[in-house]
C-alpha cells in the first residue's frame, strides 16, 4: 500500500530547519552527552542522509511490504539497519530540547514516522516499533483532515506489514500497553477517523484476526 511518508528530500528539508536552531536548543541542556551535543548530531544526520541516498541509488524503487517481510537480503538489513539508527538519531535529538517546546517535539514526532516509511517504503523491516506506534498516536491526535488520516493509515498499515519477527509474533494478552497491540488498535482507530471503507476494512480484519478479544470490545 503506498503513502505518502518516506520521501528523502521531504525528509531533508523537514529536517533542515531543525537542525538550524539545534545549538540554541542544545544551550538549554547543560547536561547533554558530549557524544549527543548539536554538533555531533548534525554531522550524524548529514552522514545518514548519505547513506541512505546511496541505498536509494542501488535499490532503484520502493518496495513496500505489504504482508510478510521478505527473506533477509544485505540491502533489506542495511535499509532496516539504517532506520533504526535514524529513529535512536530523532531520540537523542528530542533530549537536546525542552518538553515545553511543543512545536519542534511535533516535527520530531513527523520524522518519526518519515523515516519509518523510508524503512517500508524500501523493503526494510521495523526493529524499534515503540516510538513509531507512540509518535504515530500523537501525530493523528493532533489532525482532523480526513486525507491526512488515511495517510497514517497507510503508514500504520505498512508498519504492522514490516515490523520485525519479534513483535509479529508477541501475541500475549496481559499487558495492554505492548507496542503491536496499541499498534492495531490505534489503526483501526485511525482508519475510521479516515472514512475511508478499505482502511477500515484492512485494519479491521488484521484487529479482528491477531487480537479477537480487542476487536470485540473495538466494535462495541
Amino acid at each position: 500500500m503506498a503513502s505518502q511518508f518516506g520521501d528523502l528530500e521531504a525528509i531533508r528539508d523537514q529536517l533542515g530547519a531543525l537542525l538550524a536552531e539545534l545549538t540554541l536548543a542544545a544551550g538549554d541542556v547543560a547536561d547533554a552527552p558530549a557524544e549527543d551535543d548539536a554538533g555531533t548530531l548534525v554531522a550524524a544526520f548529514g552522514q545518514l542522509f548519505e547513506v541512505m541516498q546511496r541505498l536509494e541509488n542501488d535499490q532503484g524503487r520502493p518496495k513496500v511490504i505489504e504482508r510478510e517481510p521478505e527473506t533477509e537480503t544485505g540491502d533489506r538489513v542495511a535499509v532496516s539497519e539504517v532506520g533504526e539508527y535514524a529513529i535512536a538519531l530523532v531520540d537523542k535529538t528530542a533530549r537536546l530540547l525542552q518538553p515545553s517546546d511543543s512545536v519542534r517535539v511535533e516535527q520530531l514526532s513527523e520524522l518519526i514516522l518519515e523515516f519509518a516509511g523510508w524503512t517500508v517504503k524500501f523493503g526494510g523491516e521495523i526493529r524499534a516499533l515503540e516510538p513509531v506506534v507512540d509518535n504515530l498516536a500523537a501525530v493523528a491526535n493532533r489532525s482532523a483532515d480526513t486525507s491526512r488520516l488515511a495517510s497514517l493509515a497507510e503508514l500504520a498499515l505498512n508498519v504492522a506489514g514490516a515490523a520485525s519477527a519479534e513483535y509479529r509474533q508477541d501475541l500475549e494478552q496481559s499487558n495492554p500497553g505492548r507496542p503491536w497491540r496499541v499498534l492495531h488498535i490505534n489503526m483501526g482507530i485511525v482508519a475510521t477517523r479516515s472514512r475511508r471503507p478499505d482502511l477500515m476494512e484492512e485494519s479491521f480484519g488484521r484487529l479482528t484476526e491477531l487480537f479477537p478479544g480487542d476487536a470485540a470490545v473495538f466494535f462495541q
